[in-house]
């Protein structure tokens, strides 16, 4: 007989507990089945397992209780998936390593009851991928059949309305969108759509960023108002977005797409209001396009072919905020033959000041053109008060003869805060001091007129910029009476209003670019594109 310490484990065992009838045990031969398999121990046996019941027979082992949590899959004798052990009963905790030995081989003396192996599967937060119920969907919806979830971010008021348009050419019964305006209340947007907080609007109106004493000093004013801090919460509500959108879509600048990069996911990206025709964009700028979004649209073709030349997979897909307009076939009580001048203010409060400077430019040009006398109208942004644009006509000698009309220097003008996009059309020529509506103007093949005003955002800079852009369909004055001068003259010549407003059409006209957009946004969902 071998040394005892030359003894294997199992025989060491099986020399101080004899398994035999007359132990009390198992008949000789017979395998042992466990019901609390544990990792082998050495050195003794348990004595809960050992001891001999009463009358000879073997312990009856109880069925398993079910698992608490799905089970580890046990593993084969060959290193494989082998069949599913039951949990401990009771504990809530997979079954450990009891079937295998110290060396990966499977215990002899274990018995595996037969059973289709089970799958470990991995849960995640509802947020961590987009498992669970989606904001806005109904209990017991999955991730495959229901809402797919849209972030939208922009950051301007002609911003908000181009994105609008995208917007509402979405079947909002498929999908879920949420917008954070990062400049102003995002008042332009549907009321159905979820918006994300919190929202403001500071001194420059976003205008802060723009060169000249103006918008420096009013940037000024920002800081002074708390900018940094709300810079700050605008970050945190952005990242809180992390995994909780399927897609964002970016409408602006390139400030506008790095802050729209925080809340994670695919970004798309409408470059707004950059321009080539403006300038060319900055090596910094094409690089954080090529690194934040994963598609971009741009507002005209040459904007788009610049792009592409420098590695960006840009497409032009048409202006967008021209889908914003909607027409009703108002004509303000006008004959059909009458010229009409349209007043466009601007959707800031400087607004109330170049309103002043834009009537006395109509009267002027009302003075100096040949009969018939043009109508004016006034096309003002709903969002400004209407009862302070009553004292400040009052103020400067208009006398208001109802609620929509007044008559300054002369002439009679009407109002509209509803009828936006029939003013544009009723118009023969605008004349403004806006961004966005200039620009749907001229794709509208109206000339516009325009001078710089009053505020950070209708400077003399600006002004050159729009009018780089809009190319002959505007004509850039130095004060309100030349802008006088050159309103009468394209009231008395058809041709070159004709010539202008074809290169207004030209570079902005056109109408579908918001529903392509939309179309392609439902693509990168996965989604049934809508039904015309």
């Amino acid at each position: 007989m071998r040394p005892r310490a030359h003894l294997s484990r199992l025989e060491q065992r099986r020399a101080r507990h004899p398994r035999g009838a007359d132990a009390g045990g198992l008949p000789a031969g017979a395998r042992r089945v466990d019901p609390h398999p544990r990792a082998e121990r050495v050195g003794g046996p348990g004595p809960r397992d050992r001891q001999p019941r009463e009358g000879g027979g073997r312990r009856p082992v109880p069925p398993p209780s079910p698992p608490a949590r799905l089970a580890q899959p046990a593993r084969g004798p060959h290193g494989g998936s082998g069949t599913r052990r039951p949990a401990h009963p009771g504990s809530g905790r997979p079954q450990g390593r009891g079937d295998v030995g110290r060396r990966g081989r499977p215990r002899p003396d274990v018995a595996r009851p037969a059973g289709p192996v089970r799958e470990l599967r991995v849960h995640r937060p509802a947020h961590a991928g987009g498992n669970g119920p989606l904001p806005g969907a109904a209990a017991g919806s999955s991730r495959g059949v229901s809402l797919g979830r849209i972030l939208v971010v922009s950051n301007g008021y002609a911003e908000d309305v181009g994105a609008t348009a995208i917007i509402r050419a979405l079947p909002l019964r498929d999908v879920s969108v949420s917008v954070y305006p990062l400049v102003g209340h995002g008042g332009h947007f549907p009321p159905e759509i979820t918006l994300l907080d919190p929202r403001g609007d500071f001194p420059s109106r976003g205008f802060g960023l723009r060169a000249g004493w103006a918008a420096l000093a009013a940037l000024g004013k920002d800081v002074m108002h708390g900018l940094i801090g709300f810079w700050r919460a605008q970050r945190r509500t952005l990242r809180a977005q992390r995994g909780r959108q399927d897609l964002v879509l970016a409408v602006g600048d390139v400030y506008c797409l790095a802050m729209a990069s925080a809340a994670g996911g695919p970004t798309v990206y409408l470059v707004a209001p950059k321009s080539e025709y403006i300038a060319p964009h900055s090596r910094l700028e094409v690089w954080l396009i090529r690194r934040l979004a994963c598609e971009v649209f741009t507002r005209d073709e040459l904007t788009a072919t610049a792009l592409v030349h420098r590695g960006i997979k840009a497409q032009y897909l048409g202006f967008w905020p021209m889908d914003a307009l909607t027409f009703t076939g108002e004509t303000f009580g006008l004959p059909p033959d009458r010229p009409v001048v349209t007043l466009l203010a601007g959707s800031k409060p400087p607004a109330f000041d170049n309103l002043l400077l834009l009537l006395r430019a109509a009267s002027g040009a009302a003075a100096a053109a040949a009969a018939p006398a043009p109508a004016v109208l006034v096309a003002w942004a709903p969002q400004l008060s209407p009862d302070r644009l009553r004292e400040r006509v009052a103020s400067a000698g208009g006398v208001w003869m109802d609620a929509g009309r007044f008559r300054f220097d002369g002439i009679d003008i009407t109002v509209t805060t509803d009828r936006y996009a029939d003013a544009l059309r009723r118009a023969t020529v605008v004349l403004g001091m806006a961004g966005g509506a200039n620009e749907q103007a001229a794709g509208l093949g109206k000339p516009v007129v325009a001078f710089p005003g009053t505020g950070p955002q209708f400077t003399r800079r600006f002004l050159e910029e729009q009018q780089r852009l809009l190319g002959d369909a505007l004509v850039a004055t130095s004060n309100w009476q030349d802008a006088a001068a050159t309103l009468a003259h394209l009231l008395g010549d058809p041709r070159e209003r004709e010539r202008r407003g074809q290169v207004g059409l030209r570079r902005l006209g056109g109408t579908g670019s918001a529903a392509a957009i939309a179309r392609r946004l439902l693509d990168r969902l996965a989604l049934d594109r809508p039904s015309a």
